[in-house]
């Protein structure tokens, strides 16, 4: 049994995928192309240059977790609702990091985290 296995990267859509960590009910999601992330999703980005688009009409503390898989990036669009009080998308380059973005509401919009 493999145990702590790290990967640079993962080829196909994800969709054979099993196993994957989630905590706090995230639903794990690998794209390969731009996509619209629903609250509590878990998204893996495999891919470079792709866009994830936040919920629109967040609650208070939806979430959206984003993972970078080995060099790619991503721009998470706000979808109109603040990212750290700003009116303005958020790039995420960091390879095989995590944010996670939880709504607080219409002034602070979505705070980032770990």
């Amino acid at each position: 049994r493999w145990r702590n296995v790290y990967a640079d990267t993962l080829y196909g859509d994800g969709s054979n995928l099993t196993n994957l960590p989630s905590t706090g009910g995230a639903t794990p999601v690998v794209i390969t192309a731009n996509r619209t992330a629903a609250a509590s999703d878990y998204v893996f980005v495999n891919a470079s240059g792709l866009t994830v688009t936040l919920p629109s009409s967040p609650s208070a503390g939806d979430s959206v977790k984003i993972r970078i898989i080995g060099t790619n990036y991503a721009t998470i669009a706000r979808n109109s609702s603040n990212i750290e009080s700003a009116a303005a998308d958020f790039y995420h380059d960091l390879a095989d990091k995590c944010a996670t973005f939880t709504y607080a509401n219409s002034t602070l919009g979505w705070q980032v985290g770990c």
